[in-house]
């Protein structure tokens, strides 16, 4: 029988897109897929890992509609001031994460 191995692990989840490649004004992270947004996806697929932290990297004037997406799961919001892209999303979220924990990095994507 394998046992499980307990690890404490930061989870960085990407969700300053803006939509605008899908030609709508709801963020990108926002839209619903099988009843669900996608963000909630992300977060419910990752639930089982039970992560020490949970980062949700969002654009800015989403924080609100976000935090009301996720309004029961522990997470610390990070504001990406700039659309510069993922790594610049990462940088981001990069002072707030753990540096001794395993890190799971997760975005969602229109293409």
């Amino acid at each position: 029988m394998k046992q499980r191995v307990e690890m404490k692990t930061t989870i960085v989840i990407l969700a300053a897109g803006e939509g605008t490649r899908m030609k709508s004004s709801i963020p990108k992270s926002l839209h619903r897929v099988a009843g669900k947004s996608m963000l909630r996806h992300i977060v419910d697929t990752t639930s089982n890992i039970e992560p020490e932290q949970l980062i949700v990297v969002h654009s800015p004037n989403t924080e609100d509609t976000i935090k009301e997406e996720l309004f029961k799961t522990k997470t610390i919001f990070v504001e990406q001031d700039k659309p510069l892209g993922t790594g610049h999303a990462l940088r981001a979220a990069n002072p707030l994460i753990e540096k001794t924990m395993p890190l799971l990095f997760c975005l969602q994507t229109s293409h």
